[in-house]
């Protein structure tokens, strides 16, 4: 998807679909490690990523379906591993904030 805006001039490139840029990555290196937060539902990722691989989908359904208390799942070359949240809640705070530091 490509947006045109015109003040100031400038051309936005979307990538909507993820698993272009990974094509590659799936197919030529040896090992693949994808680390990230959130990424849960596992299922949803790699259905996004690499939809040429339908064990990785099948292999991120039975993990989305396993507690943060087992938290590795193997299928052939595929590993997941999901950790529960590991900042405290204790040590989250959210808060709205009405105005910005460029209004008065």
């Amino acid at each position: 998807k490509i947006i045109v805006d015109s003040t100031p001039p400038a051309i936005r490139y979307f990538l909507i679909q993820p698993h272009a840029a990974f094509d590659d990555l799936v197919t030529q290196p040896a090992a693949l490690l994808l680390a990230g937060g959130t990424m849960r539902p596992f299922e949803h990722v790699a259905a996004e990523l690499f939809p040429s691989l339908p064990s990785a989908v099948a292999t991120a359904a039975a993990a989305d379906g396993k507690p943060y208390s087992d938290p590795v799942t193997r299928s052939g070359n595929l590993t997941f591993f999901s950790c529960d949240h590991v900042v405290p809640a204790s040590h989250v705070r959210v808060q709205a904030v009405r105005r910005g530091p460029s209004t008065a």
